[in-house]
């Protein structure tokens, strides 16, 4: 037998939080910008959009201004932890598929990859990370990457209502079912309690 192809998924490494959870009780815990890159994760890279074929990038001006957290880290966004947990995952690959197995050549050849991310910055830094970890200072320093991606109302790679009708009715059905779930009352009545009765997430 011969190993012809090997096919890897992974979620991005770990991230700041999605919302900003205030609490009437418990003290704010402020991250004064802890999720910097790390130097070496860094290597030149590129969004190419799948249907087009064509350069993309990313903007982030509108997130930057209204979701930032208490210290001036962006939700969502890859921490320093995160970055080396994708890093130590492609150390793992390479040594997996370049060192025991010889599968993929020693210097980075663009023609044995498909590198395919979701169009949001905390994953495609994790692709980074890990492609940093696979090649290290043997991937390309002078021609881009190119990291193959799709318009968020597109992607099929995470549940995406956009996509599936099914699913946004999937999570109607659900949400009314909570609501009426005596149990599921309870518990969040119970969380008010915790965090404090005015935190807006549990309204």
């Amino acid at each position: 037998m011969k190993l012809l192809q090997v096919q890897v998924f992974f979620r991005h490494g770990a991230r700041t939080p999605l919302f900003h959870v205030k609490s009437s009780i418990f003290p704010e815990v402020k991250l004064y910008y802890h999720n910097y890159d790390l130097p070496h994760t860094l290597f030149p890279y590129r969004l190419i959009d799948i249907s087009t074929q064509k350069q993309t990038q990313l903007s982030f001006d509108y997130l930057d201004k209204l979701f930032v957290l208490p210290g001036g880290n962006k939700v969502g966004e890859l921490t320093k932890t995160g970055q080396q947990d994708a890093y130590n995952l492609g150390i793992r690959l390479k040594k997996q598929y370049k060192d025991n197995y010889n599968f993929i050549s020693y210097q980075f050849q663009p023609s044995q990859f498909h590198l395919r991310t979701t169009f949001i910055a905390r994953t495609i830094k994790s692709l980074r990370c890990v492609m940093a970890g696979l090649y290290g200072d043997n991937i390309s320093l002078t021609e881009p990457v190119n990291f193959q991606c799709d318009q968020l109302n597109n992607e099929i790679l995470f549940p995406n209502p956009h996509t599936c009708q099914l699913l946004t009715q999937l999570f109607n059905d659900g949400i009314i079912e909570c609501n009426e779930s005596k149990t599921f009352q309870e518990m969040k009545q119970k969380l008010k309690n915790i965090l404090g009765k005015y935190n807006y997430f549990l309204v």
